[in-house]
């Protein structure tokens, strides 16, 4: 026969209950300027996106074809 815990909490208890450790890293939050930490990250994501870009066209040169009358 299966014996049922009713000490322990279930999913939806750990979600309702409040702790400490949910709000305490809140102040530090507060503190750091995410806007400014997104634009340099996206300036260098897109600087090194650029960069990969640039490697592969020099090692994999396009090859054109003119075609006359356009």
């Amino acid at each position: 026969m299966a014996w049922k815990n009713l000490k322990q909490l279930g999913l939806v208890d750990g979600f309702l209950i409040e702790h400490k450790a949910l709000t305490e890293l809140d102040e530090v939050n507060a503190l750091i300027d995410w806007v400014r930490i997104e634009n340099f990250l996206s300036e260098t994501f897109a600087r090194w996106h650029f960069q990969q870009f640039i490697v592969i066209r020099k090692n994999f040169p396009e090859k054109r074809t003119e075609k006359s009358g356009l």
